[in-house]
């Protein structure tokens, strides 16, 4: 697995995506919703490479980077990549987060856990 990971981090990293600070290291403890309702843990992915992706709607350059992020996604989705995207876009339901129906890879509707500062998006 460590190959596959210095692998997904070389990519990310050529997408122009931030490759992640602690590689390898602990998850952060968040649970989360996705749409379906299906809940997990970053915990339920140990061992597997996990990209977590900020996004918001307006935003131009995530709209710009989804379609490279999903691409990337089908490609090694058969390896055990997973990608959760995560809206900063305030919502209708109060929930703070917004959808896309083309994005392929699971969207967290309620993330629990500490706090991450989003500093700017896109952000992965």
């Amino acid at each position: 697995m460590r190959r596959g990971l210095r692998i997904a981090t070389l990519a990310l990293a050529a997408l122009g995506l931030h490759a992640p600070a602690t590689a390898g290291g602990p998850g952060i403890p968040w649970q989360m919703t996705l749409i379906g309702g299906q809940r997990m843990t970053l915990g339920d992915l140990r061992g597997r490479v996990v990209v977590i992706n900020y996004w918001a709607s307006w935003c131009v350059p995530c709209r710009e980077e989804i379609p490279l992020l999903a691409r990337y996604y089908r490609q090694h989705l058969s390896q055990g990549l997973v990608v959760i995207g995560i809206s900063v876009d305030p919502g209708a339901d109060g929930q703070g987060q917004a959808t896309a129906s083309i994005i392929p890879y699971p969207q967290a509707t309620w993330v629990g856990g500490p706090d991450i500062a989003v500093s700017a998006v896109p952000m992965s």
